[in-house]
């Protein structure tokens, strides 16, 4: 179903890229190859559950996504990455079937199966935001700054949330908050990561306008 490459024994690890491309439009053939084997009452392996979730999810049945998502879960089996990105993808479905609580759920259990993520800290951070909870959002963009790296080299982490993202968000928080000192120290840092990004520098620019004015007014 899902080809991928099990080795073993000395393993050399180097900066060799592989490109991998389909010679064919994406289909629904393994969906539907998922959903007979489903019909005939075989039995998921725990990696094929994930990947029956996964094609839920891809073709919009989130529902069933969900479902398949946990039975992947709740088997305790599998590679910690794919638990991880299971409760991640669950948090998906629920947020675009509106069911915020569920979503916040789903990526709280990341927690169970490794230390926290910067990817997870910045999305619960965005979620409290987007309600404008900054407290709430300040905690979680925070601990995403203090997070720490996985040390196995196959893991694939988004660099922005570990690096200059948070930071960013930090600066809008304390912004938003009225706290313009501890927003210029997280753009400042951000800018650091990330010289040449249009946001980053628009707030740099931003907060140099507002000393200025406060010259002015104090001259």
């Amino acid at each position: 179903m899902h080809e991928y490459l099990e080795v073993a024994g000395h393993l050399l690890h180097s900066d060799v890229a592989v490109t991998h491309k389909k010679d064919k439009e994406y289909t629904d053939r393994n969906l539907r190859i998922y959903r007979k084997r489903e019909q005939a009452g075989e039995e998921f392996s725990p990696r094929d559950l994930y990947y029956f979730g996964n094609e839920l999810k891809d073709h919009g049945q989130l529902e069933d996504a969900v479902k398949y998502y946990g039975k992947f879960l709740d088997t305790g089996l599998g590679w910690v990455e794919d638990q991880i990105a299971a409760c991640q993808k669950i948090a998906d479905c629920e947020a675009a079937l509106e069911r915020s609580e569920k979503e916040v759920s789903a990526l709280l259990r990341s927690f169970a199966f490794d230390l926290p993520r910067a990817e997870i800290c910045c999305r619960l951070g965005g979620y409290f935001a987007d309600r404008t909870d900054y407290r709430k959002a300040l905690y979680w963009y925070d601990q995403a700054t203090r997070a720490i790296r996985p040390t196995d080299p196959m893991v694939v982490l988004n660099e922005a949330a570990w690096t200059w993202m948070p930071h960013l968000q930090l600066c809008v928080c304390y912004d938003r908050m009225g706290n313009r000192a501890k927003a210029k120290e997280h753009n400042d840092i951000a800018l650091m990561y990330h010289p040449t990004h249009p946001s980053m520098l628009y707030n740099d620019k931003y907060f140099k306008d507002l000393e200025k004015d406060s010259v002015l007014e104090n001259a």
